[in-house]
C-alpha cells in the first residue's frame, strides 16, 4: 500500500506492535496517544437524559453521509493502521450486483486499495425511544440527532488461512456515549442494543424453532496504555440447530479525556463475507489488545 485515500500524508510502514501500545503510525495518529486539549464539540452533541429502564435505538436520518476534514483524518489513520500487515492480507468488502437479479447483491473482498476503501464519513443518526418495554413496540423519536464519524470496514487475514477479521470504527462526540453496559433487545430478525451503552451482558434468547438462538456475552473493563477507560463486550450468537452459523462480534469502547468516545467493532469469520464462523481451531487474526490500540491511535478530532 503506497498511498492513502487522501493527500493528507503518506504514512511510513510501522513495525508490528502487540499489546496495549500505541501503534507507530503518523504524527496525527500518534497525537491521539498523548493527552490532548478538549476538542471544540458543537453545542447539543451530548446525550439527553435517558431512562435506564427504557430501550432506545438509533434510526437513520434524511441526511446523507458526507466527507469532512475530521472524518477524513480518522479514515486516513485507519487506512495507515492497515499497513501493519503486508499487502495482500488486508481487504475491502466490495458489493456486487447479480446480473440476472438486479435487486440481489453480494459482498466479496478484494485487496484493499485507496479506490475500494470504505472511507470514514460523517453520519447523522437519530435516537428513538422504544415504548411499552416490548421488543417490537411503538417508537417515539427523542428529537436528539448525533453526528458521528463512521466507516472503514477493512478485513484482515494475517495468516492467509481464509479466515478474516472485519474492523470498523465510529467516533462519537463529547458526552455522546454513556459509560456502562446496556440491555439487549430484539426486533424480530434484527438485534441491537441500547445505543448509548455497550452491549451486554445477560444471556438473550432470540427466535423460535429451528431458527432459535441464544446470545451470550463476555464482558470486561480495562485501562488502556494511555490511561483511558475501556469497556469490552464480545457477543456470541449460537444457533441451537445450526452450529456452523454461529458468529462472534466484539465491541470496544474507549472513553477519551476530552469526553469523546471511540467505538471499534470487530467480527471474525470466513472469507469472503465473514458470514460463517471459522472452526474452533482457527486463530483469530486480531486480539482485543489490537482493537484497543487502534482506538487509541485514532486522531483526536472534533465531531462536527
Amino acid at each position: 500500500m503506497e498511498s492513502t485515500p487522501s493527500d493528507r500524508y503518506v504514512p511510513a510502514r510501522p513495525a508490528r506492535t502487540r499489546g496495549l501500545a500505541c501503534l507507530a503510525l503518523t504524527a496525527a495518529a500518534l497525537a491521539a496517544c498523548t493527552p490532548s486539549a478538549p476538542v471544540d464539540e458543537p453545542a447539543g452533541s451530548a446525550l439527553p437524559a435517558l431512562d435506564d429502564a427504557s430501550v432506545y435505538a438509533w434510526a437513520e436520518t434524511d441526511t446523507e453521509p458526507v466527507s469532512s476534514p475530521g472524518a477524513t483524518a480518522v479514515g486516513d489513520a485507519l487506512y495507515a493502521w492497515t499497513t501493519e500487515w503486508p499487502s495482500g492480507t488486508v481487504y475491502s468488502p466490495v458489493t456486487r450486483g447479480d446480473a440476472s437479479e438486479p435487486g440481489i447483491v453480494s459482498a466479496a473482498v478484494e485487496p484493499l486499495t485507496p479506490e475500494n476503501y470504505r472511507v470514514v464519513e460523517r453520519v447523522e443518526r437519530g435516537l428513538d425511544h422504544w415504548l411499552d418495554g416490548t421488543p417490537v413496540g411503538r417508537i417515539e423519536p427523542t428529537g436528539y440527532v448525533q453526528p458521528t464519524y463512521e466507516g472503514g470496514d477493512v478485513v484482515i487475514d494475517t495468516d492467509g488461512d481464509g479466515h478474516g477479521y472485519g474492523v470498523s470504527v465510529t467516533v462519537v462526540p463529547a458526552q455522546g456515549y454513556a459509560e456502562g453496559y446496556g440491555a439487549y433487545r430484539s426486533d424480530r430478525n434484527k438485534e441491537t442494543f441500547a445505543p448509548h451503552l455497550i452491549a451486554g451482558c445477560d444471556d438473550h434468547p432470540v427466535g423460535e424453532g429451528d431458527t432459535s438462538r441464544v446470545i451470550t456475552f463476555e464482558c470486561d473493563s480495562l485501562t488502556s496504555a494511555g490511561g483511558a477507560d475501556v469497556l469490552v463486550s464480545t457477543e456470541n450468537i449460537d444457533h441451537f440447530n445450526l452450529d456452523d452459523r454461529s458468529s462472534a462480534r466484539t465491541t470496544v469502547v474507549l472513553f477519551r479525556s476530552d469526553g469523546t468516545a471511540v467505538v471499534v467493532q470487530g467480527r471474525f469469520g470466513v472469507l469472503p463475507d465473514l458470514s460463517v464462523k471459522p472452526p474452533a481451531t482457527a486463530t483469530s487474526d486480531l486480539t482485543i489488545d489490537d482493537l484497543v490500540a487502534l482506538a487509541e491511535a485514532l486522531p483526536t478530532v472534533a465531531v462536527v
